[in-house]
């Protein structure tokens, strides 16, 4: 159980760093805390043939930091389904319409919870709305010089979203680096005060067992 301290921290750094966009459903970054024993579903409607990338990190948790994570279609199909991951990223074309589940399965555990991290990228329905407002009188049947611009916004797209993807691998690297460092500097700490006990015992024990063996009166003295 984590102590009221670190929730706060955790509850900061949540809403700075990773706190999702509220017009955009599951289309941010976001956390997820699933219970032992338990199984966290998230719903999306999304339109047929559209593409979305969905990345998961288990960033805090017992054990080996591992979770189930699958994605159901409305009609029931299992599009993906990961057994005992800690990180992986999927590419999913949507075969229809409707309502689908994005599922995190810790029921295998019976103690640790798992924090994960979530990061659903859905890609445009239309990937040329953009440019549909370049078509004013200035440009109009001027396709060299439309393409040329397209191909301008196109790089300055991708490059943008490289970008992006870059800062959220980093952030959730980070994210994950501080809980294995908080709670391995915690295991170090009581690790080495029980030894540092142990060792002032047992450095106790042996001054009393010579000064006895020294002291008057004492049976190695009368022999």
């Amino acid at each position: 159980m984590r102590s009221p301290l670190k929730c706060v921290f955790l509850a900061f750094v949540q809403w700075l760093i990773l706190m999702p966009d509220p017009t955009g459903a599951m289309a941010n970054g976001f956390t997820t805390v699933v219970d032992p024993g338990k199984v966290n579903c998230f719903y999306d409607e999304l339109e047929p043939n559209r593409s979305l990338e969905i990345e998961y990190q288990v960033i805090e948790g017992g054990g080996d930091l591992d979770i189930t994570f699958k994605i159901i279609s409305p009609r029931g199909v299992m599009l993906v389904k990961d057994e005992k991951r800690t990180d992986e990223v999927h590419t999913v074309t949507t075969p229809h319409g409707g309502v689908y589940s994005f599922c995190f399965d810790n029921s295998f555990s019976t103690v640790a919870e798992k924090m994960v991290y979530v990061d659903l990228d859905l890609a445009a329905a239309d990937e040329d709305s953009w440019f549909r407002t370049l078509d004013g009188s200035d440009i109009t049947g001027k396709e060299l010089q439309m393409d040329s611009i397209r191909n301008i916004l196109d790089g300055i797209k991708e490059s943008l979203e490289k970008a992006q993807q870059h800062q959220n691998y980093l952030s959730k690297k980070n994210f994950k680096n501080h809980f294995l460092v908080s709670r391995s500097s915690s295991r170090v700490f009581w690790w080495s005060l029980i030894q540092s006990i142990v060792l002032i015992g047992v450095a106790v024990c042996q001054v009393l067992i010579v000064k006895n063996f020294f002291a008057e009166g004492s049976m190695n003295q009368r022999i």
